[in-house]
């Protein structure tokens, strides 16, 4: 008889907008590669410290001294003091997690996992503490992220060397990073499953909750071009409204960030922004859109350039053929090798948006939907069963 198990995340997140752990949790759950799965992440005030979501995923969040002092405005201009207080909080989270698992059954924990680098030195000791298995779950290249520099980069690095290896297995995005880590650590044990969306939206087609077109285009025979995700002026935010406030065109933001205020005080014609819908929802309402776009001008880091985000399946998932820049590598090349929409040199990308029409976007749907037929979640996931063997 298959004795009881666990799965715990760790996390440093407030898991509101996670849908890759959402999508993981309801995958290992329903077929039966565990009983019940946790996850220990952050708290921030508008959110419960204690909730099970809809998918089963039992959730704590953590009130570190950060989050506290954040959620009373007591932290503003105070970088110094938060750099301190976040070595406090990380401390903090420490010590919460080993009593969160002291009170689950010792034996029936049987894998942790954990999304964080910074987190990997924890998970060790976690695994080490109630005999669980480490698996080690990524979200890009860690040590080679944007804006990881000086003794922060290196820190990572050497965290990483000493603890890798000890993971049992590690879940990458895409091949080039799988690649890396094979090669920079001689592992074995390193899996793919891509940021897909699940198969349902394929072939659901139903009356759209929110259509972009109605709500923001008098003329909805114009080519609407849409940017979802994260808002921010690092993920080209800014430049895409520079470019397409030079043009008629129409462009809407959907999901969060810090650059919304920005783009909503602009008050364009133009440029529009619709809030993050739910994840459920994301697929259906970016099918009222022509073309999605994932553009950034200048040069990038490795993770980067490896990128293979979320928002590009569901723009294909939605039927949208893609606007990407040369600089994200990997994504042009899959662009490119069929034919699902445009490459460009972030600098042309008003050229490029100008010359687009209707017939060329209805051509090149039909390859989105003959790939995005092939790329979804179900299929990946089945990986799992590897990683979370008990072999």
């Amino acid at each position: 008889m298959k004795k009881y198990s666990v799965n715990v995340h760790i996390f440093l997140s407030d898991l509101t907008n996670e849908s890759r752990l959402i999508k993981e949790t309801k995958f290992t759950l329903s077929n039966g590669i565990f009983d019940s799965v946790e996850v220990i992440g952050l708290w921030n005030s508008e959110l419960q410290v204690n909730e099970t979501n809809k998918f089963g995923l039992k959730i704590s969040r953590v009130q570190t001294s950060v989050r506290i002092l954040l959620a009373r405005g007591k932290l503003k201009n105070r970088s110094w003091l938060r750099k301190i207080l976040a070595i406090v909080g990380l401390l903090q989270y420490a010590k919460f997690c080993f009593f969160k698992l002291r009170g689950i059954n010792r034996e029936s924990i049987s894998h942790i996992s954990v999304h964080n680098l910074s987190l990997l030195p924890l998970a060790y000791l976690l695994s080490a503490v109630f005999k669980a298995k480490l698996v080690y779950l990524p979200h890009e290249l860690e040590t080679q992220r944007t804006g990881l520099k000086g003794f922060s980069k290196l820190l990572s690095k050497l965290i990483e060397v000493i603890f890798i290896r000890t993971a049992s297995g590690v879940v990458v995005v895409c091949d080039p990073i799988k690649s890396w880590y094979q090669n920079r650590y001689s592992l074995e044990n390193v899996y793919v499953i891509r940021n897909v969306p699940e198969a349902a939206p394929l072939n659901d087609y139903f009356e759209l909750k929110v259509n972009l077109k109605q709500k923001f285009m008098k003329n909805h025979q114009n080519i609407l071009y849409i940017y979802q995700g994260l808002i921010e002026e690092s993920r080209g935010a800014g430049f895409l409204v520079e470019q397409f406030r030079r043009s008629t065109c129409d462009l809407v933001f959907m999901g969060y960030g810090s650059y919304c205020e920005e783009i909503i005080n602009l008050n364009l014609e133009n440029i529009h922004y619709q809030p993050a819908v739910p994840v459920d929802d994301i697929v259906d309402v970016t099918r009222s859109a022509d073309v999605g776009l994932f553009v950034i001008k200048g040069e990038l880091s490795l993770s980067y350039r490896w990128c293979l985000p979320n928002k590009f399946f569901e723009y294909l998932h939605a039927g949208l053929p893609v606007v990407v820049s040369d600089n994200l590598e990997y994504l042009s090349t899959i662009v490119r090798e069929n034919n699902l929409g445009w490459v460009v040199e972030a600098d042309n990308l008003l050229d490029l948006i100008r010359t687009i029409d209707n017939d060329e976007i209805e051509k090149i749907k039909k390859n989105v939907e003959q790939y995005a037929s092939n790329a979804y979640w179900e299929r990946d996931a089945v990986a799992y069963h590897k990683v979370y063997s008990d072999n």
